[in-house]
């Protein structure tokens, strides 16, 4: 299936919709190097920050989210689990769903993302898995491809790669402080200037949800 939207692909909202797809998959990250990185900052609003550094061998820049969240580690947990309901605040995410709940604690999910037209849609098979010891203030959420678990769909191209992590800190105040890495490789034949160039406003646009539903 090939997304009918409508209008130029040239315009701007265009150029967004495209970058929205390659970065709605807001949990798909990579283990951080965060010292190692000259990060440079896209956007600053709503007390949200997001950065862009260029990743060794890769022609996609990696993403940072630097973000506060007025919830309990119990309640973001219940969002990020929840996977049938990526579609009210994951930005331009058309379908998802839990595909196996492995543990309490860690799923496997599908999810395909609207694109603009004439670029095909995309779709993700993904493991996410809290690592938290709940006396301690400080855990980790990962996530990366899982692959042969649903056929691939005529018309919708498969994302070849993604990893991540969320690392949050309880501050036992009734806030989270969160800092988001993500690297992806949304496959197929995608000018990586073009997710580059407007590369900050899918995750700023899903946290700022994110933010809204929790708080």
């Amino acid at each position: 299936m090939i997304s009918s939207h409508s209008g130029p692909f040239e315009s701007l909202r265009g150029h967004s919709l495209l970058a929205s797809f390659f970065l709605v998959f807001s949990w798909l990250l990579v283990p951080s190097k965060t010292c190692a990185q000259n990060w440079s900052l896209k956007k600053d609003q709503d007390s949200i920050q997001v950065y862009t550094a260029h990743a060794e061998g890769s022609k996609f820049k990696r993403i940072r989210a630097d973000f506060t969240i007025r919830a309990t580690r119990e309640k973001l947990f219940d969002k990020l689990l929840n996977a049938d309901r990526y579609v009210d605040w994951q930005y331009n995410t058309l379908h998802s769903r839990v595909l196996e709940r492995v543990s309490p604690r860690e799923i496997i999910y599908y999810n395909e993302v609207d694109a603009p037209w004439p670029v095909a849609n995309r779709d993700l098979v993904i493991r996410l898995k809290i690592e938290e010891t709940p006396s301690e203030p400080s855990f980790r959420i990962l996530t990366w491809s899982e692959h042969g678990s649903v056929e691939i769909k005529d018309g919708v191209i498969r994302v070849p790669s993604s990893k991540g992590e969320w690392r949050v800190t309880d501050s036992g105040n009734g806030k989270l402080q969160v800092r988001f890495e993500m690297q992806i490789d949304p496959g197929g034949d995608v000018p990586a200037w073009l997710v580059n160039l407007t590369s900050s406003l899918a995750p700023y646009q899903t946290f700022l949800n994110l933010k809204k539903m929790l708080e």
